[in-house]
């Protein structure tokens, strides 16, 4: 509800499957992940001449966040 929306924070409580795996925890059976789109910066592929500056690209990720409610410690 209400409160838990006040404490989310996605860089202290939500977090990928692996994240999660690597601090310790599981995501609890039949919980549905937080569908999210965050924008990566990468070198661009296509640049032909090597003596240019190196281009960046920026394009969108899809990503699936689970909840701290939704996790339990192993």
């Amino acid at each position: 509800g209400d409160k838990e929306a006040e404490k989310y924070d996605p860089l202290t409580n939500c977090f990928t499957i692996r994240t999660w795996n690597a601090l310790g925890y599981r995501v609890k059976k039949g919980e549905k992940a937080i569908r999210s789109i965050t924008y990566v910066k990468a070198t661009d592929p296509t640049g032909d001449d090597e003596d240019e500056e190196t281009d960046t690209v920026t394009y969108p990720k899809t990503v699936y966040l689970f909840y701290r409610t939704q996790v339990e410690k192993r």
